[in-house]
């Protein structure tokens, strides 16, 4: 969109903004569902370590990783809705039909 922008108005300028903002969240939201997972892969591999250790001064904390795994979590939860809520808002502005006019009026 961004290479068409010369060819097209103030229109079709202010859509890719809107466009941009959703990539952003779609992107962030990707990055979580990636990290997620492995971040819970290492805490289960720690605690399997810990568990074949005797002396506690020896064990690796997983208090660190679980704290950013929740904040990761509720990032994520809170991305999808304001997500649902630019979808929402895209509806009720009829936003495919102002990106089509944006389009087509060049």
């Amino acid at each position: 969109m961004e290479m068409y922008l010369p060819a097209y108005g103030l229109s079709f300028a202010e859509c890719l903004v809107s466009v941009k903002q959703i990539l952003g969240m779609l992107g962030r939201i990707h990055d979580l569902d990636i990290n997620l997972p492995v971040l819970r892969q290492h805490v289960r591999q720690v605690r399997h370590f810990n568990a074949g250790i005797s002396d506690r001064a020896l064990k690796i904390p997983t208090a660190g990783l679980r704290a950013l795994i929740q904040r990761f979590q509720n990032e994520r939860h809170e991305l999808f809705l304001s997500l649902c809520k630019q979808f929402s808002q895209w509806e009720e502005e009829q936003f495919r039909q102002r990106f089509i006019k944006s389009i087509s009026a060049a």
